[in-house]
């Protein structure tokens, strides 16, 4: 039997009150909470076994102050201790979350340093007849390590940012839209450029559905016509006829609403992608764990 199995059977409800009436002592009660704290988050699949550890640490503060200040009022101490536990571990992840930006920021930092160091031995090889030489080649390479460098000098945040507003770039205000170019142009990046390079690429998508929609409503108010002919329709013939004409626009609308419910105004991952060059995977997943983290920091406050 695990050691949650065996703390549950007490009542930590009597034990709690039993403390603070100075019946019991603070080791025995805190022994028992530290059980809880390491073992219910595992049962409940809310943390990995690697992390049950550290977060009992973070959790020792708020078991110190739950002791203290719990009064009896119907609901017995464990409600109040699971649902705290549960409260801290989404604040855990999110400061854990947090932690690993800044590692990784940080690891971003070195490398720039690093390429500042090769950058100024090579302005001193760049006087030689060798480099005189090799100039129109080693000016192409300079553009692509510029390049690299933008990239690797981003943090992922701002990265998966990066993918997320040109995804949405059509719903971006144009106050805003100034602070972003301002954001990314630190990182040499045109934010300005791409979208009109998006422009550009989404031109034909959109006026494709622009086509598609004007079809749309020609077909519905045709549809409302013939519906309108065909209930005030004498003549039985005729009104066969109407009937197989309105047959046949409601299926070219079905049709036609199947085409409209796989386009998208918006630019793909892919062509995210082709715009940034870089792989479409990393768009996918940049763009997914962005909103997870997102969802989790709204949920944290």
């Amino acid at each position: 039997m695990n050691t949650y199995s065996v703390t549950s059977h007490i009542n930590l409800t009597k034990l709690v009150l039993s403390y603070q009436q100075g019946q019991t002592t603070k080791d025995e009660l805190l022994h028992h909470m530290y059980s809880i704290a390491y073992s219910y988050p595992l049962k409940k699949r809310l943390l990995q076994e690697e992390e049950a550890a550290d977060f009992l640490i973070f959790f020792l503060p708020t078991i110190e102050g739950m002791i203290k200040n719990f009064s009896y009022e119907g609901k017995p101490f464990e409600h109040y201790l699971h649902c705290s536990i549960r409260n801290k571990i989404r604040s855990y992840k999110s400061t854990q979350y947090k932690k690993t930006a800044k590692e990784i920021m940080s690891i971003y930092a070195i490398r720039e340093e690093h390429v500042v160091e090769d950058f100024q031995d090579y302005v001193c090889e760049s006087h030689s007849p060798a480099y005189q030489i090799r100039q129109n080649e080693d000016k192409k390479h300079q553009i692509l390590i510029k390049e690299n460098h933008s990239r690797q000098s981003m943090s992922v945040d701002h990265a998966r940012l990066l993918y997320l507003l040109l995804i949405c770039y059509r719903n971006i205000p144009t106050g805003q839209m100034e602070a972003i170019g301002e954001l990314y142009l630190s990182y040499d990046i045109d934010f300005h450029a791409l979208v009109h390079r998006l422009d550009e690429t989404c031109s034909k998508q959109l006026a494709s559905i622009e086509r598609l929609q004007n079809r749309k409503s020609r077909l519905f108010s045709e549809i409302i016509l013939l519906e309108t002919q065909i209930m005030h329709e004498p003549d039985p013939e005729f009104k066969v006829a109407l009937e197989n004409k309105l047959s046949i626009r409601q299926s070219q609308l079905q049709q036609l609403l199947k085409r409209l419910n796989g386009r998208s105004p918006r630019p793909s991952h892919r062509q995210i992608a082709e715009l940034l060059k870089v792989p479409k995977g990393s768009v996918d997943s940049g763009v997914y764990y962005l909103k997870k983290n997102l969802k989790l920091l709204l949920d944290d406050e």
